[in-house]
């Protein structure tokens, strides 16, 4: 009898440590499993795969074994490929939208696309990066630089390493990434990754290939750009051989052709670049489709450039060829950024382009502002102070760009205080207003904490209602302010 009491305790003892470490499973585990089994009935194997991936994971080393362990194992691996399907389906919705050039729907998409790519496996395919690709060139075409830039870099190191991707897929993720620095003046970096491309296409398909001569075209650009001792000349040498490279029935052999009038030009070798000029014009024109805007667009483009490069000849050939002008200043915006004097100064412009620009200006705001033009000008003249010779940005500037500071908006503030009072009327008084929401947006963008402490954001949001303000271009008025 005591034998057998003695057994029993023994197998109790031998019990208990099991029967404890069940009890101590952390319920945010058992959770995991919960989620992961509904979600896998309810057909959503993206979030099946992440919800049983964790599970199995984060689930103690002595639990696994048991029935609810293989059960998770199993499911997982169903789940696994139930997610590829799902995310071919995502991928072919998303391709149709870019196809119809449904750009909002496109990018939901995407960004849904990423989302449910819960596996290591789904992060490392060619349709993966293909998604960080649009991903990238959305987050670019919303300003989003930086943001951008650190998406193509997570690309490339993708490509790079993944073991069923082209690594041709490389160089061309690397030149998006090239012409994104050299849009926002970072040649040098510009140009060390082009050259990384360029030899990736070199190996993989020689010199002769169209992928190398267009590289070698691009390179041209980023050099003739930055503009070192020497710069010009490799770009003359680099955009030569790319002619010669590039097949002649191409819209990059006009572009390569169209650089080359530029290059000659800027060196000051006038004949070599009215000597193909005309050639370069007619291409174009042949490539892009004679009488499109977008023809329009790169010879008014090109006509800018031989204009800066001392071409005025040549100027005025391609400007010639340009249909329209195309304006924007503030298309789709009430209460932007001198909105009026902008496009009434575009006008006067388009009349005769030879006026001058700041007279136009003083005309306009002593015209426009009454009694409170002094301070409107002082402010103007603020803004323009900012503006210094050695510095660049590119085509968005936004509230964290170094050129701005608390001293400038102060300033600000105080002039267009002075300028309200100084309005003589209730209609002088709202153009104040319009014109004060630039340092307003400014100061609660920069410090979103005090400005809804000191009342700022309140009086911002209030201008933007009255005058139906649309301060962000991706955003309608109320996403803006619920994102605030």
């Amino acid at each position: 009898m005591k034998l057998r009491s003695l057994i029993l305790a023994l197998l109790w003892l031998l019990a208990a440590p099991l029967i404890h470490v069940r009890a101590q499973v952390p319920a945010s585990v058992a959770l995991h499993l919960t989620q992961g089994m509904q979600a896998f009935k309810s057909h959503d194997f993206c979030t099946a795969y992440r919800e049983l991936d964790a599970y199995i994971t984060q689930l103690p080393a002595s639990m696994k074994g048991g029935a609810d362990y293989h059960t998770a194992c199993q499911h997982l691996f169903a789940a696994r490929n139930g997610m590829t399907d799902q995310l071919d389906k995502l991928y072919q919705q998303a391709a149709k939208a870019l196809k119809k050039q449904d750009m909002r729907l496109a990018d939901s998409l995407v960004q849904t696309y990423i989302a449910n790519c819960t596996s290591p496996e789904s992060r490392q395919t060619d349709q993966y990066t293909q998604i960080l690709e649009h991903h990238a060139m959305a987050l670019q075409r919303k300003g989003q630089t930086q943001a951008c830039i650190q998406q193509l870099r997570q690309l490339i190191d993708i490509r790079r390493n993944a073991p069923d991707i082209d690594k041709a897929q490389v160089a061309e993720a690397q030149n998006l990434l090239a012409s994104v620095y050299h849009q926002n003046g970072e040649y040098a970096k510009a140009i060390a990754t082009g050259e990384e491309a360029l030899l990736i296409y070199q190996n993989k398909y020689g010199k002769r290939h169209h992928y190398y001569g267009t590289t070698l075209s691009n390179l041209a650009s980023y050099y003739a750009s930055r503009d070192s001792t020497g710069d010009i000349q490799r770009a003359v040498q680099m955009a030569e051989q790319a002619e010669k490279i590039l097949d002649k029935g191409t819209p990059e052999y006009a572009q390569a052709l169209n650089a080359l009038v530029v290059f000659y030009s800027q060196t000051g070798d006038f004949i070599k670049a009215n000597s193909i000029a005309k050639n370069a014009r007619k291409v174009s024109r042949k490539q892009l489709g004679e009488g499109t805007l977008n023809a329009a667009a790169v010879m008014a483009n090109q006509s800018v450039r031989l204009a800066h490069a001392g071409n005025h000849a040549q100027a005025v050939e391609y400007a010639r060829e340009a249909i329209g002008i195309f304006e924007e200043a503030q298309y789709q915006s009430k209460g932007a950024e001198f909105e009026e004097m902008k496009a009434w100064t575009l006008n006067q412009l388009l009349w005769n382009p030879l006026q001058d620009v700041d007279s136009l200006v003083t005309i306009f705001i002593d015209g426009y502002y009454g009694k409170a033009a002094p301070r409107v000008m002082d402010y103007y003249r603020l803004c323009q102070s900012l503006v210094k010779p050695d510095l660049h940005y590119g085509i968005y500037i936004r509230e964290d760009h170094p050129l701005y500071n608390d001293e400038f908006t102060q300033k600000a503030f105080d002039l267009l205080d002075e300028a309200m009072q100084l309005a003589e009327d209730d209609t002088v008084k709202e153009r104040v207003e319009r014109v004060g929401m630039q340092p307003l947006y400014l100061y609660c963008m920069r410090h979103k904490q005090e400005a809804r402490q000191d009342g700022r954001w309140d009086e911002l949001e209030r201008r933007m209602r009255k005058y139906d303000a649309r301060p962000n271009e991706g955003r309608t008025l109320e996403q803006f302010i619920n994102a605030f």
